[in-house]
């Protein structure tokens, strides 16, 4: 089993026998030692998991830094969607994070803003947005690892694109409100990210910001790759 990205808390394995007394997978790929310790947490048994590096990284070995002094943006926000899974999780919720985000980032003294969504059609809600809100802020689209070049740092969700931006030695501050669906249960379980680590509210995310804190925990070179 290959999971699509890279989970930061652990839902996956999920598929199990009709008894519910196994995994369905015989074996289960690690992206990491962070991931294979969380595997191991959850009842993987150790025999069962290979360690791979997250294959997520490979297509953005070949965008590196820009060797400018300054970046682009001073911050790309990248768009959020609740935790499908969760049934609590408001759909709501990615708009009035964005809002809250963007207003954060604007009293916190960052100018040079970017959103990155992950699908077009967010676009029409992300333009009304910053209509509502006097901003004029590019909207970027396409695959995150063609944008990696343009700033230092980066905020959003519990995603993927975690491991992608700290990958490539850059810094991610998640802001991920309960409302989305993920609860401070589920990150707990996590070996990547704790809830001291990222922000739940305004206050918390200015917090972070005002510090040169990011989420993801502990040395990445050890814990995101094999070697």
């Amino acid at each position: 089993m290959f999971i699509d990205g890279y989970h930061l808390t652990p839902n996956w394995p999920a598929i199990r026998t009709k008894n519910n007394d196994d995994w369905i997978c015989h074996e289960v790929a690690a992206f990491g030692r962070a991931h294979k310790r969380m595997l191991i947490s959850q009842g993987v048994s150790e025999g069962r998991i290979f360690l791979v590096n997250p294959p997520l990284l490979s297509a953005q070995e070949r965008y590196g830094r820009r060797r400018e002094e300054t970046d682009e943006f001073d911050v790309i926000v990248l768009s959020w969607q609740p935790l499908h899974r969760n049934p609590l999780a408001s759909y709501s919720s990615p708009r009035r994070t964005l809002r809250d985000a963007l207003i954060t980032l604007k009293s916190s003294g960052y100018r040079n803003i970017a959103v990155k969504i992950r699908w077009r059609a967010e676009r029409t809600y992300v333009a009304a947005l910053c209509r509502e809100l006097d901003l004029a802020i590019p909207i970027l689209e396409g695959p995150l690892h063609t944008h990696l070049h343009r700033t230092s740092l980066f905020v959003g969700g519990i995603s993927g694109a975690v491991a992608q931006v700290i990958g490539a030695d850059l810094r991610y501050i998640i802001f991920e409100p309960e409302e989305n669906g993920y609860s401070d249960s589920m990150i707990s379980k996590s070996h990547a990210i704790s809830r001291s680590s990222i922000s739940r509210t305004v206050d918390e995310l200015q917090n972070l910001l005002l510090t040169s804190a990011t989420s993801w925990l502990g040395d990445y070179h050890e814990n995101l790759f094999v070697k």
